[in-house]
C-alpha cells in the first residue's frame, strides 16, 4: 500500500477523476463511502468532465456535425475517449448521446459504402487503434449489446486473429499500437458477453505483445525498424498512440501482469519512480485537446496508473 503522503497528494488533485479512481480502484473504497460519493458527485460539477460536456452540441457531437474523427484531439471521438478515461457518468444522457451520435455515423456510413458484413472481413482493413478506442467507450456507455456495436467487435476479433492488426499506417505490417488498442476495447466487454472469437482474439493479442516480441524493447514490426518516440515515456492522455505504461494498463485489465515476459516492463516502470515515490509524466497533446488540469495533475495521472499496475501485479507499491 502506498504511504499516506503519496495518497494525500493524489487526493488533493485538482481533477476529481483522480480522486475518485484513487479511492475506488487503489484504496478499494466502496461506492457508498462518503468520500467516494463526494468525489463522484464532483466529477460532473467541476474539472474537465463538465468543461468537455459544455462544448457538446445538442445532437451529441463536438465541433463538427459530419465528422466524428476531427479535429484532433477535440472532436467527438476524442472527447468520448477522454470522458471514459475521466470516469464520466456512463448513464448521463449527454455521455450516452455522444456515443449514440458516433454509432449513427458509423452504421449509416457503412451501409452506404461497403455494407456492414463486407466491412467486418475486408482484407487488410487496418485502423484497429480507432475501432478499439471506440469500442472502449461504447462498452462503457452500455452499448456493447447494441446491434450497431457488434460489427466493431467482430472486426477487431477478426483483425487480431487473421493478421495481428496489419495496417496501412504501418506499411501493412502487424501493428503493436493496433493490437494494444484493440485489446483496450475488447477487454472492456463483460465476461458473459465475450464470444469464443473474442476470447481467442484476446489470447492471440496477448501472445503477440508478450510472446512473439519483446515488450520492453518494443521490437515490433515497423517499416524502418525504429522504436516510437512515445514508447519509453510516461504520458497521459494518449489517443491512438501507445507507450509502455498504456500497454501495462491493458495487461492489467486482462489480468496478464503476472506473465513472465511482462516482468521486465514492470521492472522498468519501478525504476522510473522518483525518490518521492511519484512518477513524472508528460502530456504530449496538451495544447491540442481539452484542458485536463495543471501539469502536476499529469504527474498524478501517471503515478496513479503506475500504482494500479503494481497493485495488480503484486509488486511493492
Amino acid at each position: 500500500m502506498p504511504d499516506d503522503e503519496l495518497i494525500d497528494w493524489l487526493l488533493t488533485a485538482e481533477t476529481p477523476s483522480i480522486r475518485y479512481i484513487t479511492l475506488v480502484e487503489l484504496l478499494d473504497r466502496p461506492e457508498e463511502d462518503a468520500y467516494v460519493q463526494a468525489a463522484r458527485s464532483s466529477l460532473h460539477s467541476s474539472g474537465p468532465v463538465p468543461a468537455i460536456l459544455a462544448e457538446q452540441q445538442e445532437a451529441g457531437y463536438w465541433l463538427l456535425d459530419d465528422n466524428f474523427y476531427g479535429p484532433k484531439y477535440r472532436g467527438s471521438h476524442w472527447s468520448m475517449m477522454l470522458l471514459e478515461e475521466l470516469r464520466a457518468n456512463p448513464a448521463d444522457p449527454r455521455v450516452r448521446g455522444g456515443a449514440n451520435y458516433i454509432l449513427e455515423m458509423i452504421s449509416g456510413g457503412l451501409e452506404v459504402t461497403s455494407g456492414i458484413d463486407n466491412w467486418v472481413e475486408t482484407p487488410n482493413p487496418g485502423w484497429d487503434c480507432l475501432w478499439g478506442n471506440m469500442l472502449r467507450y461504447l462498452v462503457y456507455t452500455r452499448y456493447s449489446r447494441d446491434p450497431r456495436t457488434q460489427p466493431i467487435i467482430k472486426r477487431l476479433a477478426h483483425n487480431i486473429s487473421d493478421g495481428k492488426s496489419v495496417c496501412k499506417a504501418n506499411a501493412w505490417l502487424p501493428c503493436a499500437w493496433g493490437v494494444a488498442r484493440a485489446l483496450w476495447g475488447l477487454s472492456a466487454i463483460p465476461d458473459d458477453e465475450q464470444t469464443d472469437e473474442v476470447k481467442q482474439a484476446i489470447a492471440l493479442g496477448v501472445e503477440f505483445l508478450l510472446d512473439q516480441y519483446d515488450l520492453l524493447a518494443a521490437a515490433y514490426p515497423s517499416p524502418d525498424g525504429d522504436v516510437s518516440r512515445y514508447w519509453h515515456k510516461l504520458q497521459f492522455p494518449l489517443f491512438y498512440q501507445c507507450d509502455l505504461l498504456f500497454v501495462l494498463r491493458v495487461l492489467r485489465d486482462l489480468g496478464q501482469l503476472g506473465h513472465p515476459r511482462a516482468q521486465p516492463a514492470i521492472d522498468w516502470l519501478i525504476e522510473k519512480r522518483q525518490g518521492s515515490g511519484r512518477w513524472r509524466g508528460s502530456s504530449p497533446f496538451r495544447s491540442r485537446t481539452w484542458g485536463l488540469g495543471e501539469r502536476e495533475d499529469t504527474n498524478r495521472w501517471v503515478t496513479l496508473q503506475a500504482l494500479l499496475i503494481l497493485k495488480e501485479a503484486g509488486r511493492a507499491a
